[in-house]
Order: C-alpha cells, then sequence, then structure tokens
C-alpha cells in the first residue's frame, strides 16, 4: 500500500516510520514482528486506526466487564437469587468479566510475557462463555424436552459443569504455547500469525486460531440452535394439543417464550460471524488483508 520504512535499532527493538494514507507514524514494536510487517506493509495501520481499534474494544470491554460484574454480585448478594438457574448465569458471568477485563489491557507488546499471558487468558474466556451458553441452553432443553434424567444432570452438583466451563478452555487455550503462538496482534493479544519469512509460525499460529477457538466456537453455535429449535418446536407442539386447557394469559406467555428462543442462537451468529469472515480472509489471502477501517468494523461487531 505504498507503505515507507526506515528501520532503526534501540535497545533490541526495531523502530519503523510507516506512512499509511498520508500519515507519517512512530511505531515501536517487537522485533520479530516488526520484521515481519515491515515484509508485509498493508498490515501497518497508522496509530489513529490502533487507537480507534483499542478505543471501541476497550469500550465494549468495559460495558461487558460491569455489567457481569453486576450479575455476579447480585448471585451473592440477594438470597432469592441463589438457585441453581442463576447460578449457571452467574458461572458465564464470571466468564465474561475475565474477557472483558483481558480487553481492557490491549495490546502490551512492551511486556512480552503479559502479552502471551493476556493473549492466552483471552482466548480461554471466550471459548468459556461459548460452553457455559451450551450449558445453559442443553439444560433447558433437557427441562423442558423431559429428557432422561442422568447422572450429571444434578442441579446441587456444579462439578461437571465447572470442568466444562472452565478447565476445558483452558486446558484447549495452552496448546498454541506449544508452538509459541502467543503475543501481540495489533490492538491487542492473542495467538500471533505474522506471514512472512517464518511460513511455519503463520501456518502453526494460524491453525490454532481455528483449533481452539473458531471451530469449537461454531460447534457450539450449531449445538445451541438445535437445542433452541427443538424447544421452539416442542412449545409450538404443546401449545396446539392444550390450547383449550391453558388460559389466556398462560397462552401468551407460553407464546412469548416461543418467540423469544430464535434470538439466542441469532445473537450469536451475528456476534461470530463477522470476525469469523475476517479470519477466513486473512488466512485464505494473507498477503491482501483487510483494510483498517474493515477490521475497525469486523473487530468491534465481533
Amino acid at each position: 500500500c505504498g507503505a515507507r520504512e526506515t528501520p532503526k535499532r534501540a535497545g533490541g527493538r526495531a523502530a519503523m516510520w510507516t506512512t499509511h494514507e498520508g500519515l507519517d507514524t512512530l511505531e515501536v514494536v517487537d522485533t520479530v514482528e516488526g520484521e515481519a510487517r515491515r515484509r508485509l506493509g498493508k498490515y501497518i495501520f497508522s496509530q489513529s486506526e490502533y487507537n480507534t481499534i483499542y478505543a471501541l474494544s476497550a469500550v465494549c470491554a468495559a460495558l461487558s466487564l460491569v455489567a457481569s460484574l453486576v450479575v455476579v454480585i447480585s448471585y451473592w448478594y440477594f438470597p432469592t437469587l441463589k438457585k441453581f438457574s442463576f447460578r449457571l448465569v452467574m458461572w458465564m458471568s464470571c466468564a465474561e468479566a475475565m474477557a472483558g477485563l483481558t480487553g481492557l489491557f490491549g495490546n502490551t507488546g512492551e511486556a512480552l510475557g503479559l502479552c502471551q499471558f493476556l493473549g492466552f487468558l483471552s482466548n480461554a474466556a471466550e471459548l468459556s462463555v461459548a460452553l457455559w451458553t451450551l450449558i445453559i441452553a442443553y439444560l433447558m432443553y433437557a427441562s423442558i424436552g423431559n429428557v432422561g434424567e442422568m447422572w450429571w444432570l444434578k442441579k446441587n452438583e456444579d462439578r461437571l459443569y465447572i470442568i466444562v466451563g472452565f478447565v476445558l478452555p483452558l486446558v484447549l487455550s495452552t496448546l498454541p504455547w506449544s508452538t509459541d503462538n502467543f503475543g501481540s496482534t495489533g490492538a491487542w493479544c492473542w495467538i500471533t500469525a505474522y506471514n512472512g519469512e517464518d511460513d511455519e509460525n503463520y501456518t502453526n499460529g494460524t491453525l490454532w486460531r481455528f483449533l481452539v477457538l473458531y471451530v469449537p466456537v461454531w460447534i457450539i453455535v450449531i449445538l445451541i440452535s438445535y437445542f433452541y429449535y427443538r424447544m421452539w418446536s416442542i412449545l409450538g407442539a404443546y401449545r396446539g394439543t392444550a390450547r383449550g386447557a391453558l388460559g389466556d394469559e398462560q397462552a401468551k406467555k407460553l407464546q412469548k417464550l416461543q418467540s423469544r428462543l430464535k434470538y439466542y442462537p441469532l445473537i450469536l451468529i451475528i456476534s461470530w460471524t463477522p470476525g469469523t469472515i475476517n479470519r477466513i480472509h486473512n488466512s485464505v489471502v494473507p498477503s491482501d488483508p483487510v483494510s483498517g477501517r474493515e477490521m475497525i468494523f469486523f473487530s468491534n461487531v465481533s
């Protein structure tokens, strides 16, 4: 994109002057990342674009963090909320709060160890939120669909849910450590995939991004969509067979519940589709990533 770079050395780091859309910006980045970005000028955004991406992400992360903490505090403060169903929502809010907290840090490339840890924690938190959503959806389906009771469907036993919702994401998110693929990815820290001379690093990072986040998330979205579709069908059939036995108020509540069910999987699909499209595009055509404005849009919609 007509980028002009003048690499300089300073304390083991690479300082670059870059021209992007007519603006000169000084960017201090890790030497490895800087060399990779220098070979692909289209990956270098102006400082204002980086600032905009981070600012929008930080606002979304802050709102998510505050809302999640309100749910968690409410559960422990109000005795009437200490029920199994709300406890599941509380656990999911804990995962969401962790995702929001990591989003506030942005890119801590100057502190590589912290950036790697935040990237690991961010991936685990996002996957954890999706898994807790799946757990809640399945238990709702099991209740409405009158699914036979199983040994792990115990309302006063959270151990299996915690293993699936928290431990499993943490274990899966450790895998990119094996190829040293956590670090700075622009405006935040996540799984690195730089397409420079280090083709192996790029291949590993790209695979990890899909294997430990996007593929599991879309499997979860498909399962959730199935469970909600089954609940929608069951409630519709019940309304048809019990139309005469239901009072007007009960019928309206049932209809309202049924109409709401379709929105939950739809929200997940809307939330994850832009980021997935962006990630697939960058993986298929790494030499022609989306522009800064498109990146801002995709990142913050997700």
